[in-house]
């Protein structure tokens, strides 16, 4: 079966089966006249196998019901050869870029050695190239071995700019990407869907990473791709020359992609693609909300605000986000991410992502450390960061209403995390539910004490902050880099911030764009005032003691 993830090398050294290798070719004369009339220069000094092609080749629409069968079931790639037609080719021509403002072949823009250089720990270039100089392979001085690449992250405007034949819609059915919207059902709105645009000069490219499930159309040039199954994906620093030069052939598969082909390449598969002439493509990332209809592998229904969180407004990674906001839970984060998603949805990056290590992350409650891990040093220091705290007594008491409002019997309940018990909160008595605090309080210090792997849930479930172990209970521990030092600029008490917002704005002003007012929409029920759980002095004892660097570092009094 051509594509298998199963590659013959490891049918034979696993499970004991010979397995032929093949020779996947095609004839060029399959493929028709190459047409050539994009304006920009699509000659290559890198020579290539033009008829390769290591997986099935498709040339017409794919029927849902066979794509899923024999190809999303499998974890398959395939190729569907020719699906933008030459309208949508057109859009990216010379003559037709050149009547934009943002993707002008004269407007100068920042450039690096891959898409992403921080994710590598790499720097972009530090001049500005148009994408003239990529189109004519202009070097960058402090890394003149390296062709550079430009990645977007495309926002509405800008669709609409790149895409205006299907007015900016780019799911459009007339548009090669259609195809995912017949594919996946759930996906309703173009930004369901993480979309990227690439612009590559002759022997540039994307070096190899992973991701989950990808559509990729080629509008201008040749790209050769090299990918892996999954069992061997990872990511590297390393050029697209060099990785396709050290890539084992026998775990890999190789295809070319010409203008209007549309690859799909499975979930986590490693891949690569090393531009033959100036290029030009686009890319649809398909979250696992939108792959599994809804639900999470185990049948769970996404259901909170953290889950809408994905595949938002794209941005632009190599000039850094404009500030970042560190969401501790049961602080108020949810009202302001709801502000910054209405009033400023260029400034915020809100996003899910997966790490090096496959572990999966997100916005919504990410630590400064999860951040630095993701953008790299140099743009948490070049952005606002900011955090939002509280009482660690309020917090905490917060935290148990929330969940045991919750119950127990929803698919999403973090009873067993938590060691939430079943309540009835709506027959009992406030003495009643400050006696169930003070229990699921000792519960706890007692189950995950200080100093214990999963201390951190005293304070909050992992959200995969836990992979680091800078992460604890405290809410000093979200704030801290890899070597447990504060990291965020600014700091704001939500006792102040839900009274007045005017100095967050002023740091902020995309906030401005609407009342200065937090809203005030919980879903925690009401219960009584926090300080009232102060009493017992076993509590007292425990709070103070697991949240000390809280009561210290934010100005708080210890009880």
């Amino acid at each position: 079966m051509s594509g298998s993830p199963i590659r013959p090398v490891d049918a034979m050294n696993i499970l004991g089966i010979y397995v032929e290798e093949g020779n996947h070719k095609r004839p060029q004369e399959e493929y028709g006249t190459e047409q050539n009339d994009s304006g920009w220069n699509e000659t290559t000094d890198y020579p290539y196998d033009k008829e390769q092609c290591d997986f099935d080749i498709v040339d017409s629409d794919l029927d849902p019901n066979v794509f899923y069968r024999d190809y999303f079931m499998t974890g398959r790639p395939v190729v569907l050869r020719g699906q933008a037609s030459q309208m949508e080719l057109d859009m990216f021509s010379k003559h037709r870029l050149s009547q934009t403002k943002k993707f002008h072949p004269d407007m100068e823009v920042r450039v690096g050695p891959t898409a992403y250089p921080s994710i590598t720990n790499q720097q972009s270039c530090e001049k500005r190239m148009s994408i003239n100089e990529l189109e004519e392979g202009k070097a960058c001085e402090e890394m003149p071995e390296k062709p550079m690449v430009r990645a977007v992250h495309p926002k509405k405007k800008d669709f609409e700019e790149l895409y205006p034949g299907f007015d900016g819609n780019v799911l459009d059915e007339r548009g090669g990407f259609r195809s995912i919207q017949q594919f996946y059902s759930h996906v309703e709105d173009i930004f369901d869907v993480g979309w990227q645009v690439f612009f590559g000069g002759d022997g540039s490219g994307a070096t190899f990473h992973w991701h989950p499930a990808a559509f990729n159309i080629l509008y201008v040039g040749v790209k050769e791709w090299k990918i892996a199954p999954p069992l061997y994906r990872g990511h590297t620093g390393m050029t697209a020359q060099q990785v396709a030069a050290v890539l084992d052939p026998k775990i890999s598969l190789t295809c070319i992609q010409r203008p209007g082909d549309m690859f799909y390449i499975p979930n986590f598969w490693g891949h690569s693609t090393f531009n033959h002439g100036f290029t030009i493509g686009a890319a649809g990332i398909v979250g696992n909300r939108y792959q599994d209809g809804g639900t999470s592998y185990r049948g769970l229904v996404y259901k909170d605000e953290e889950d809408k969180e994905g595949t938002e407004a794209g941005h632009d990674e190599q000039d850094g986000p404009p500030f970042l906001f560190v969401h501790i839970n049961k602080t108020g984060g949810t009202s302001l991410i709801k502000m910054f998603r209405k009033r400023c949805e260029e400034e915020y990056w809100g996003s899910k992502w997966l790490d090096s290590n496959g572990e999966s992350h997100r916005a919504f409650h990410a630590t400064a450390h999860a951040y630095i891990e993701k953008y790299g040093r140099e743009a948490w220091d070049k952005a606002y960061t900011f955090t939002v705290v509280r009482h660690p007594l309020a917090r905490q008491v917060s935290n148990f209403f929330f969940h045991t409002s919750i119950g127990c019997d929803k698919p999403y309940s973090k009873c067993n995390e938590r060691l939430i018990q079943v309540l009835d909160l709506d027959s009992m008595t406030d003495n009643e539910k400050i006696k169930a605090f003070h229990e699921w309080i000792v519960k706890l210090y007692d189950t995950f004490p200080p100093g214990s792997p999963e201390h951190y849930r005293f304070g909050s479930d992992g959200r995969g902050n836990e992979v680091y172990d800078t992460f604890g209970a405290s809410q000093t521990s979200w704030n801290a880099d890899a070597n447990g030092n504060i990291v965020v600029k600014d700091f704001y008490k939500l006792e102040e911030l839900s009274e007045d917002m005017s100095v967050l704005a002023n740091r902020i002003p995309c906030l401005k764009n609407g009342p200065l007012d937090m809203l005030k929409k919980n879903e925690t029920p009401k219960y009584p005032d926090f300080m009232l759980f102060a009493k017992a002095e076993r509590t007292k004892k425990i709070i103070n003691e697991v949240f000390a660097d809280d009561f210290k570092n934010f100005g708080y009094d210890p009880l």
